[in-house]
C-alpha cells in the first residue's frame, strides 16, 4: 500500500540548481577570482616584455598588421637625419650620414638620449622634442606590437557589435584570428613558440584554477582562495596547460 507523503515546504535553493549558476556569475567579481585573473594577465605581460628585452625591437613602427611603406621609412629617415644634424656633434652622428642612404632611427635616438646628459637646458628641451617625434618611428618589440594589434582588433570588434556592422565585426575577427597570427609567424617565429608556450601555461593553469573555484561555488562548498586554487592545479599543471590544444 502506497504511503501518503505530505510536503510542508520546498527548499528551492537546494532543489533548483540554476540559481547557483547565476550566483557563480556574480561570484566572478569576488576578490579571489579577480586576483587569480590578474595574476594570469600579469604573467603573460611579464613574459612578453621579457622576450622583447632579450630579442630587441624588430617590428616595423607601423605595426604587425600594417604593410611596409617606403614613404613611411623616408619620413623617418628625414626626421632622424635632421635631429642628428641639429643636436649631435660630428663625432656622435651615425656613420654614413654624409652620403645618401638610410639613417638608423634607433641609433639616432640612443645618441640623442646620451647627449641629454651634456646638453644645456635649452638644447635638452629641443632634444626631448626630437626624441618624442622619433619614438613613433622606432622599431617595436614583437610583444609590444602584438598587444597593440590585439587591442585595436578588440576595439574594432566591439564597435562592429555595438553599431551592428557585420563587415566591421568580420574584418576585426579576421584580423585577430587569421591575419595577426600569420603576421607574427612571418615576422618572428620564435615569438610564436615562446609566447605560445607561455600563453598555454598561463591560460591553462589559470583557467583551471578559476574553474575549480567556480565548481566549489556550484557545489555549495566553502569558497577557495586563489592560493588554494593554484595549489590544486600545481601537481597537474602540464595536463592543464595542454587543455586548450588537447582537451
Amino acid at each position: 500500500m502506497a504511503e501518503r507523503v505530505v510536503v510542508d515546504q520546498i527548499d528551492f535553493r537546494s532543489a533548483l540548481v540554476f540559481p547557483r549558476v547565476l550566483h557563480s556569475a556574480t561570484g566572478a567579481f569576488q576578490p579571489a577570482r579577480l586576483l587569480a585573473a590578474t595574476f594570469v594577465v600579469l604573467a603573460l605581460a611579464v613574459a612578453g616584455r621579457f622576450y622583447d628585452a632579450l630579442h630587441g625591437p624588430t617590428i616595423q613602427p607601423a605595426g604587425l598588421l600594417a604593410p611596409v611603406r617606403s614613404q613611411f621609412d623616408s619620413v623617418a629617415n628625414d626626421i632622424a637625419r635632421r635631429a642628428a644634424l641639429n643636436y649631435l656633434t660630428p663625432e656622435q652622428r651615425p656613420a654614413g650620414m654624409d652620403v645618401r642612404g638610410g639613417v638608423d632611427v634607433e641609433t639616432v635616438y640612443v645618441a640623442l638620449q646620451n647627449r641629454l646628459g651634456s646638453a644645456t637646458e635649452r638644447e635638452a628641451e629641443g632634444i626631448r622634442r626630437e626624441m618624442e617625434r622619433l619614438d613613433s618611428y622606432r622599431p617595436k618589440g614583437t610583444f609590444d606590437s602584438f598587444s597593440v594589434a590585439v587591442g585595436r582588433c578588440v576595439d574594432s570588434l566591439a564597435v562592429g557589435v555595438l553599431t551592428v556592422s557585420p563587415a566591421v565585426s568580420l574584418g576585426a575577427f579576421a584580423n585577430l584570428f587569421i591575419d595577426l597570427p600569420l603576421a607574427c609567424w612571418r615576422e618572428d617565429r620564435w615569438f610564436c613558440f615562446v609566447f605560445g608556450a607561455a600563453f598555454l601555461i598561463a591560460m591553462g593553469a589559470g583557467g583551471a584554477a578559476l574553474c575549480r573555484m567556480t565548481a566549489m561555488d556550484l557545489a555549495g562548498k566553502d569558497k577557495l582562495s586563489a592560493a588554494n586554487a593554484f595549489a590544486f592545479v600545481k601537481p597537474r599543471w602540464i595536463n592543464h596547460a595542454l587543455v586548450p590544444v588537447w582537451p
